[in-house]
């Protein structure tokens, strides 16, 4: 939601996949890993909807955390609660050629690496829609993380 409750103009579309993304994905077994909830790398994308919070639990199992509020992504930067866990971006996962940020652009999506070091490591995860000041259309998201407080290592 927009500061003025609406919702944000133009759906972001994360399902593009490249046919290249997907063989390397295939050949290095990564979408035979299932969790005990059945979420796969290939599925992982489809269960993390934009404000929609997860916790990945020790024991692998995903479960909505709706008493977690999901930050808010303004101009690159992370805005939540002070009396929440604090959050941060999850950076390194861009296909964009010489990025390394935690910005992705609209056509890239939760898979491959992103989501296999999110099923490996157990917190709360959002993928969140990066809201640009100056009012353009969003084409940018990322994937912001807190630890769990009683799972803190």
């Amino acid at each position: 939601m927009n500061a003025d409750n609406s919702t944000p103009r133009g759906p972001i579309d994360r399902t593009a996949v490249t046919a290249s993304r997907v063989d390397s994905l295939m050949d290095s077994g990564v979408s035979q890993a299932m969790t005990p909830s059945g979420t796969t790398v290939d599925n992982l994308n489809d269960v993390m909807e934009f404000e929609h919070v997860i916790q990945v639990h020790p024991d692998g199992t995903i479960t909505d955390a709706q008493s977690v509020d999901a930050p808010d992504l303004y101009d690159g930067e992370l805005h939540y609660r002070p009396d929440r866990p604090p959050w941060t971006l999850m950076k390194g996962y861009s296909g964009q050629h010489g990025y390394a940020g935690p910005l992705m652009h609209q056509s890239e999506y939760i898979g491959g690496g992103l989501a296999r070091d999110i099923l490996a490591q157990p917190g709360y995860y959002v993928a969140v829609i990066n809201r640009n000041s100056d009012d353009e259309e969003p084409t940018e998201w990322a994937v912001a993380r807190a630890d769990v407080p009683d799972q803190q290592h």
